[in-house]
């Protein structure tokens, strides 16, 4: 059995979810509490490992742009999921930190699904995905903004997305690489993003 999803994007963004969840706290969890939540994560992260071990689930993940956020998306439940179990509670402020945090991680998976088709066709990624994808995050933050939830700062969100897209190119270096180089420097780079943006998000909500 594999410990970890073939779709590496899975295992990033559950390790950011579970990086997110973790600094948010506001105290020093039991071990009861913090058991299970090692449980609930890890228990996800290998139902996924196994679900994404049949060569056919992955055949649907390259052919349908849109399997690959429904599968992964659900991984940033563990957010709520630790702060009710470790903390006991849910208070609107980690509601709205996840909910910015999931529109961030879906939008980014179909952003990144489709710059990997870019570069598999021989192009660079282009930025008509991307701009959308970020009036989604800027959207949500805006309106967990008015109703108090967030912080108006939570919109900092956007930085490691846009990072993330001049990482990528277009420029004559990047096409210059070799295409399993390309798309390494892809994964890379949305990994590094997802991480930003939950030390990010961690943040603002101390502020």
């Amino acid at each position: 059995m594999r410990w970890l999803p073939r779709e590496h994007g899975a295992t990033v963004i559950w390790l950011a979810s579970v990086v997110l969840a973790l600094l948010t706290l506001p105290e020093v969890p039991d071990a009861i509490g913090s058991a299970v939540f090692a449980l609930g994560s890890l228990t996800a992260l290998l139902l996924l490992a196994w679900l994404t071990s049949r060569s056919a689930v992955l055949v649907r993940l390259e052919r349908n742009p849109m399997l690959t956020p429904v599968l992964s998306s659900p991984l940033t439940l563990i957010v709520p999921f630790g702060r009710l179990v470790m903390i006991g509670d849910l208070p609107p402020a980690t509601i709205g930190l996840w909910l910015v945090f999931l529109t961030y991680t879906t939008t980014g998976v179909v952003y990144t699904g489709d710059a990997v088709r870019a570069v598999v066709r021989g192009s660079s990624p282009g930025w008509g995905l991307l701009l959308l994808s970020a009036a989604f995050v800027v959207a949500m933050a805006l309106v967990l903004s008015a109703v108090g939830w967030l912080p108006t700062a939570s919109l900092v969100i956007v930085v490691p997305l846009l990072a993330h897209r001049l990482a990528a190119g277009p420029s004559r270096a990047f096409a210059s690489l070799p295409r399993p180089q390309r798309i390494r420097r892809l994964g890379v780079a949305q990994s590094a993003n997802m991480l930003a943006a939950a030390v990010l998000l961690a943040a603002v909500l101390r502020l």
